[in-house]
């Protein structure tokens, strides 16, 4: 197992996820011995609540394991689930009965859900032994027992986290608001449902760190919650007997409905005070929690995170902000320019103020608020490129962030750990004048004299540097979000108020975000490639390219290496992909020349799983285009990173911003080569390295694949065969494989 994350977050996540387990674990036999019903509802609520842990907490479980922790608890809920819904139907339909006004017909319905129970009590009886076989418990205490669990956690960094996935799960909730006046939605209102219990838990894993102050809302969205839940059971009761014969299912049918009726009025009433009062009561009550640093910060002793030129780059800005807290940055300073041409402004600025990130105003930041009264008055409704983007940028930005962006200050004097500092965005004597490492000594030392302090933190440049003159450091951080050096990772930087030293860092962050954002929203292409180039438009930024000795392959593999990732199945699945292009790569048009494109992309298919399983070919095209090992031309780089991207999921799509680098002919040209790579991938589904093909030959409309040891790989060959869609899309032809 890896070394754990010994984060205070991590810890918290090891001590709520150790305490749901053992509430599961208390009811499991109970449900097993299946005497009282309530063991099971109990059992499938604690499953749920770990599951729920295990999606918020997944980046601090260990690497490897999430995926099959998640599976196991996941098979265990689904059992309890068919079993428990099957108790409330037969508990329902007992009383129904017993007040007289049942028939033959509800009997016999009663005594066939009687007979699913028995055969759904054999499924609990399985997911639970196959749970306590699968060593599931035994890995999350091992994994736990790692962290010092009982140590006082610091709750201000669980509390920014907290607040995040509240807020995204309080986001999920608002999206089915449209559905509320229509009484006849009863999908969305399940959903809606599911989406309400997602926040609850959500809420109940973090209430520990409020106190009191949480139990309130959670309270609030059961009500709705238990509304919505016998709305939902009503609309199953309404299928179920929808094709029933006889008097009483058509009784049965009829108060159901109006029962329905009943609840809908009053989950309507409940919606609305939810929507408008207490959801956000809760907002602002978790947003003032969220312990800030305040502007003095003389006592402070530690690391502290210094960051630049985020440019609505929301992506790169939480990325950048995990990995400075996983190395024990516990304030941020941050020199400006929030805003830019990335289609994430507002919610970049939303970020950085619940985080309390103390800030400057940035040059950018200025001309975009000077720009929003024109934009607001419809001003040049054609205009250039540029103009049309900036309009762009400044209408999204609502009242609140432009008044926290107008409140900033050009420059803040602050005393940080015995240090007198200066945060400033250009330089101490304008917010516009870059300071680089070619700046004149001279210079130098009349922006120290003006500074009158011991160290400026600045940005601007977009570029790293720490640099000393009379007896004042000056520490850029580089940028966040925006790169001019051509490499396409996030700057920043970490100071060490104790030791003084300042250490900068590069973190690739998922980049396909803000590109499929740009996409959406029409921007122009020009600016999605800057962010894949790390390099402004119009500037030659390319970086060196690997020399003649050194094999594309290698490269390949040691930014494989780089992200921890395994070399096994890639190679295999390498060498799978070679035999098949060549011997269907000339029935594709494709050339010799093609070839290392494909063996890049096939040793480096997997590489995101670095970030979870989960949409990890989009990750693995976002760590391909920041490699700072594959040193190979750009057009060649866009075409392995986005081989990659598709060696699973759906084929490409125009709405997929990640094709932006590539014309019309590059793309059809990939998706050829993805094509190949998919089949290749699906013949190691079980990452053995065993299966081996022995020819491979095209029969009219069919390519055949003949395996010298096909038995025992059944899913092999069926992953092979779903994974040829591509393959069967752009040739006509079905794959055969035996």
């Amino acid at each position: 197992m890896a070394r754990a994350d010994t984060s205070d977050h991590c810890r918290f996540a090891a001590r709520t996820m150790l305490r749901q387990l053992a509430e599961l674990e208390s009811e499991m036999n109970g449900a097993t011995e299946g005497d009282d019903v309530e063991f099971v509802h109990r059992s499938r609520v604690a499953s749920r609540r770990l599951r729920a842990s295990l999606t918020i907490f997944e980046e601090c479980c260990p690497r490897g394991e999430h995926k099959g922790w998640t599976k196991g608890i996941k098979r265990v809920t689904r059992s309890l689930g068919a079993a428990r819904d099957l108790d409330v139907q037969i508990d329902f339909l007992r009383g129904y009965i017993d007040r007289d006004v049942g028939d033959a017909s509800l009997h016999r319905l009663l005594s066939t859900l009687c007979r699913k129970r028995a055969d759904a009590q054999k499924g609990v009886d399985g997911s639970l032994e196959a749970l306590r076989r699968s060593g599931v418990p035994e890995g999350i205490r091992e994994w736990a027992s790692e962290l010092d669990v009982e140590r006082e956690l610091e709750l201000g960094t669980i509390r920014r986290k907290a607040l995040l996935d509240v807020l995204a799960r309080r986001d999920e909730l608002y999206a089915f608001d449209r559905f509320v006046p229509d009484p006849d939605a009863f999908l969305k209102h399940h959903e809606m449902r599911i989406a309400g219990k997602h926040l609850r838990y959500t809420l109940e894993i973090f209430s520990t760190c409020y106190a009191e102050g949480l139990k309130g809302y959670i309270k609030r969205l059961k009500e709705m919650q238990d509304v919505l839940g016998e709305m939902h059971d009503c609309d199953v009761w309404s299928e179920l007997l929808r094709k029933r014969r006889g008097a009483g299912s058509l009784r049965l049918m009829a108060d159901r409905s109006e029962r329905r009726s009943q609840l809908y009025a009053e989950f309507v009433v409940l919606w609305q005070e939810l929507r408008d009062v207490h959801l956000p009561d809760m907002e602002r009550m978790m947003r003032e929690s969220v312990a800030g640093p305040g502007a003095d910060l003389e006592g402070h002793e530690g690391r502290v995170g210094l960051i630049s030129d985020v440019h609505g780059n929301l992506p790169a800005l939480r990325s950048v902000l995990l990995d400075a807290e996983m190395r024990g940055a516990t304030v941020f300073l941050n020199a400006g320019d929030s805003v830019g041409a990335a289609p994430f402004n507002k919610e970049t600025i939303d970020d950085i103020m619940f985080r309390e990130v103390i800030s400057v105003v940035g040059n950018y930041d200025r001309e975009m608020l000077g720009s929003r009264g024109t934009a607001e008055r419809g001003y040049d409704e054609k205009g250039s490129e540029k103009t049309r983007t900036t309009r762009s940028i400044v209408s999204g930005l609502k009242d609140e962030e432009a008044i926290w962006l107008e409140t900033l200050n050009e420059a803040l004097r602050l005393n940080v750990g015995g240090k007198r500092l200066l945060l400033t965005h250009g330089s101490p004597a304008s917010i516009d004048e870059k300071v680089t490492l070619s700046t004149p000594e001279a210079r130098m030392n009349e922006l120290s004299e003006i500074a009158r302090t011991d160290v400026v933190v600045h940005g601007h440049s977009h570029e790293q540097m720490d640099r000393a003159a009379n007896g004042t450091r000056f520490i850029n951080p580089g940028s966040v979000g925006r790169q001019v050096d051509g490499d396409p990772r996030s700057s920043y930087a970490i100071w060490d108020t104790a030791s003084g030293t300042a250490d900068f860092y590069r973190v690739a962050y998922p980049v396909h975000e803000v590109l499929d954002r740009m996409t959406e929203c029409g921007w122009p292409k020009e600016e999605g490639i800057i962010y894949l180039r790390g390099c402004p438009a119009g500037r030659s930024c390319d970086r060196p390219i690997g020399g003649e000795d050194e094999k594309w392959v290698d490269m390949a593999v040691a930014a494989l290496n780089d992200c921890g990732q395994n070399v096994e199945h890639p190679m295999f699945v390498r060498k799978l992909a070679i035999k098949l292009f060549r011997e269907l790569g000339k029935g594709l048009g494709l050339k010799r020349s093609d070839l290392p494109l494909l063996e890049c992309a096939a040793v480096l298919h997997d590489i995101g799983m670095m970030w979870g399983m989960k949409g990890h070919n989009r990750s693995s095209f976002d760590l391909i285009v920041m490699s700072r090992h594959l040193k190979v031309p750009f057009d060649d780089k866009m075409m392995i990173a986005n081989i990659a991207r598709y060696h699973r999921g759906p084929g490409p799509k125009r709405s997929h911003g990640n094709l932006l680098p590539l014309e019309r002919p590059d793309i059809e040209r990939m998706s050829r080569l993805a094509s190949l790579l998919r089949i290749a991938d699906g013949l190691d589904y079980g990452h053995t390295q065993r299966i081996r093909v022995r020819k491979v030959s095209t029969i009219r409309d069919c390519v055949s694949i003949e395996l010298a040891n096909g038995k025992g790989f059944e899913a092999e060959i069926g992953s092979a065969r779903k994974k040829s869609d591509l393959y069967r899309s752009i040739t006509g032809r079905e794959v055969e494989i035996s």
